[in-house]
């Protein structure tokens, strides 16, 4: 049986820091793949052509619709060229849409970014020849974590908005303060002057008036 993460996984793959979602979104990773799955045939994730994915994230330059370099290979590669850079002997690795009892699920557990990044690295052709295991995933699995990262996408982005305006008030408030320090630094200079013309002026009050 092989172990849960090869050493190929690892190298290619280091896992980055867990999402974290708010009790009304599931980020939990299934530890068996659905029997029952949402999806149709034909339909946006039944559909393997390049024009029935969609945008993804729906926004643009994101998600399925914009290209990306692999993490597991140099070459830059849109959705359109995935499909040719599969590894040769992915029908060999008995994976079925929903999944079957003899799945191996020892990748189940990591979280989302460690988990895509393995599965993908495991079924390209790259992988083959580093020797990696086959990949290990269902059709249910990945909408299931899609739909996760989205979620968690729209998190980080609401919290990036409220950190900037946060970061926007204190840099106004710092400019504030500046600008009234600038305020008070020529007004010491205006008074130091005037200190200088008064001693001055009492000098020749003292030397000259009868």
């Amino acid at each position: 049986m092989e172990s849960p993460i090869s050493l190929a996984d690892i190298s290619q793959s280091p896992p980055s820091e867990t999402l974290d979602l708010p009790s009304n979104v599931d980020d939990s990773t299934p530890s068996a793949p659905n029997t029952n799955p949402s999806h149709t045939l034909g339909g946006e994730w039944g559909d393997t052509s390049s024009d029935a994915w969609g945008s993804g994230w729906g926004e643009p330059n994101t998600g399925w619709g914009h290209s990306y370099t692999s993490n597991w290979g140099t070459e830059y590669l849109t959705r359109s060229s995935v499909l040719q850079t599969v590894r040769s002997d992915f029908s060999s690795a008995n994976l079925t849409a929903t999944g079957t009892d003899d799945r191996n699920p020892s990748l189940d557990d990591l979280h989302n970014e460690a988990w895509s990044s393995i599965q993908l690295y495991r079924s390209s052709e790259q992988g083959r020849k580093d020797h990696a295991p086959f990949p290990t995933f269902t059709l249910p699995q990945v909408e299931q974590r899609f739909q996760q990262v989205q979620a968690s996408i729209r998190i980080r982005l609401r919290e990036k908005e409220v950190l900037a305006n946060e970061i926007e008030a204190m840099a106004q408030n710092l400019a504030d303060k500046k600008k009234k320090a600038k305020e008070i630094e020529d007004k010491l200079v205006s008074l130091k002057f005037s200190v200088e013309e008064l001693r001055d002026l009492h000098l020749i009050a003292h030397a000259r008036l009868p």
